[in-house]
C-alpha cells in the first residue's frame, strides 16, 4: 500500500508532514468499489464522488471497524498515529 504524504502548515511557519490513507489506497487494499463502500457503510456511487481524502462521515465508519485509525485515514483533522507511551524506539 503506498501511503500519500501531505503537510498542515501552523501560524505560517512550523510544518507537519503526515501519511493519510487516500481511496486509491483503500481501493488497491480492498481490491473494488463495491467493496470500500461496504467499509465506508455508504453506496458505491458516494465512494466514486469522493476525492483522494476519505469523508469525514466515512472514514469514522471504517476506522470502527478496526483496521485502519481515523490517525491513519484522517491525520489533517486527528494528528498522525500516536506512540505508544512504552515504546522508547521513537525517543532515540
Amino acid at each position: 500500500m503506498t501511503i500519500r504524504e501531505g503537510q498542515l502548515t501552523f501560524s505560517g511557519e512550523s510544518t507537519l508532514l503526515f501519511a493519510m490513507i487516500t481511496k486509491s489506497d483503500l481501493m488497491a487494499t480492498l481490491g473494488t468499489l463495491a467493496a470500500v463502500a461496504k467499509e465506508a457503510d455508504c453506496s458505491k456511487q458516494a465512494v466514486a464522488q469522493w476525492s483522494e481524502r476519505i469523508p469525514l462521515r466515512s472514514a469514522v465508519c471504517i476506522a470502527r471497524k478496526g483496521r485502519w485509525t481515523l490517525h491513519e485515514l484522517r491525520p489533517d483533522l486527528f494528528g498522525p498515529q500516536p506512540v505508544p507511551s512504552g515504546d522508547q524506539t521513537a525517543c532515540h
